[in-house]
């Protein structure tokens, strides 16, 4: 998905941003209608040292009192501070808690500690604030030195801005949370759309499943097309739009035939259910009626299904021939006329793709290949196992499946990145359950790309 794309996600939903937004505003005067208020008064003192006399003793004096003022500002905090006034204000809390209420700010470059404080009472919050300021007075003028580099000295601390009881709460007022809400839901449905689109948003078109792969659209089946009662449209509904589809496939198909020699094809899809069997058996059919020698093969050994859809015994078959146990003339079985040879599964194997793996599997490709026109393979699904991608890479290329309604763009992606992996060449897409095409569209508006595409 591009960044266009992307970027037109919010404005396709845009009435799931607004709710979104809507809730947040509400969430946002809901809080501040359910939290109590809090009030914010703060007193400011002044650490001076007094005994030097001159000029230089005083500037040394200002500059040790700011290194102790570090130190006095931790004690703020502390129990040796805060447990007195607990006790003279009967405030029922303990030093620890009290201490969260509490913050202490030293500004740089002075000899200025300010004390803030914060309570559900404005009252009480500037008792307290007065309360903390005067028993750290009396904290410090027990703890500093009385003598500093041979003289006698003292630190003073005055309050040069005692605590105001504040005239309103601290906390944003009820628009300024509700604009907040809103704000936040909208960049939650924002995002949350941009993160659908990403992950889950089908194919759709054929622009899409072409940015997708890399690949030609080779034909589209019209949505309600992809599963068939019979499994030959071409034959048994001529006329229906899912039969033209079929046969927009086979003249592309045949178009990279004649261009590139390709042979033997494998037919997949990113995932299972895809459809990928159906189109199979639908371009085996239709490349049948042209004349040529074509057979297919079911080559999902894990999950066969081909030879039962067209009413063919599933044994001997594909895993038999690779195995040694029959040969190839023993395992294929003629289907309907004009005549469509097909090679079942064959008996289960254990290991499955290391049987399609195998040498001789390559042997018998090899041997199809010379005695066929087209050779189309049904294959498992890429991104469940390995089989396909396998498959694909000892044939002409593969054809890739997808389903305009339920297959994910990321997982298409994966699907042909997988073939790329495996040095396998993507034909081309067959796009399955298109919505509102008018019909499967010409034979020559693929033809151009199709050529384009490399293949071995």
């Amino acid at each position: 998905m591009d960044v266009r794309e992307v970027a037109q996600a919010p404005r396709r939903r845009w009435a799931l941003v607004a709710l979104l937004a809507l809730l947040g505003a509400l969430a946002g005067a809901g809080w501040s209608l359910a939290s109590p208020d809090r009030y914010r008064t703060t007193t400011t003192l002044i650490f001076s040292l007094q005994g030097g006399s001159s000029v230089n003793d005083l500037a040394q004096g200002g500059t040790y009192t700011r290194d102790l003022l570090a130190s006095y500002s931790r004690l703020v905090d502390l129990p040796v501070v805060l447990s007195p006034v607990v006790e003279q204000l009967d405030l029922g809390v303990t030093p620890t808690a009290l201490a969260r209420q509490v913050d202490v700010t030293t500004p740089s470059d002075t000899s200025l500690l300010q004390i803030a404080v914060t309570d559900g009472s404005p009252e009480r919050a500037v008792a307290v604030a007065d309360a903390v300021a005067a028993q750290l007075t009396t904290t410090v003028a027990g703890l500093s030195p009385d003598e500093v580099g041979g003289e006698t000295v003292s630190v003073d601390v005055t309050v040069v801005e005692p605590a105001q009881v504040p005239d309103a709460p601290t906390a944003p007022p009820l628009p300024v949370l509700a604009a907040a809400g809103a704000v936040a839901g909208l960049v939650l449905g924002v995002a949350l759309l941009v993160l659908l689109a990403l992950l889950v948003t089908p194919v759709a078109d054929r622009s899409t499943a072409r940015r997708l792969t890399g690949a030609p659209v080779l034909a589209e089946v019209p949505r309600g097309g992809r599963v068939g009662r019979h499994p030959a449209p071409t034959r048994s509904e001529p006329r229906a739009p899912r039969a033209e589809a079929v046969r927009v496939l086979r003249t592309n198909l045949l178009a990279l035939q004649r261009e590139h020699d390709v042979r033997t094809v494998v037919v997949t899809s990113p995932t299972a259910g895809g459809g990928s069997t159906t189109t199979a058996l639908a371009l085996a059919a239709a490349a049948a009626e042209l004349s040529q020698r074509v057979l297919l093969v079911d080559a999902d050994l894990r999950s066969p299904d081909a030879a039962r859809r067209l009413g063919l015994e599933g044994t001997p078959g594909l895993a038999d021939v690779v195995r040694g146990r029959v040969g190839l003339e023993e395992a294929v079985q003629a289907w309907g006329s004009p005549g469509l040879d097909v090679l079942p599964a064959g008996t289960p194997h254990d290991h499955p793709a290391e049987l399609l793996g195998a040498p001789r599997t390559a042997e018998v490709l090899a041997h199809l290949r010379q005695t066929y026109d087209l050779v189309v393979l049904d294959a498992p699904a890429l991104l469940a196992v390995t089989d396909a991608a396998a498959l694909a890479a000892r044939c002409d290329g593969a054809l890739l499946v997808v389903d305009a309604r339920s297959s994910r763009q990321r997982l298409v992606v994966d699907a042909a990145e997988r073939l790329g992996l495996a040095g396998a060449s993507l034909l081309g897409v067959v796009l399955g359950r298109v919505t509102g095409t008018g019909g499967p569209r010409g034979a020559t508006d693929e033809r151009a790309g199709a050529a384009d595409v490399a293949v071995p």
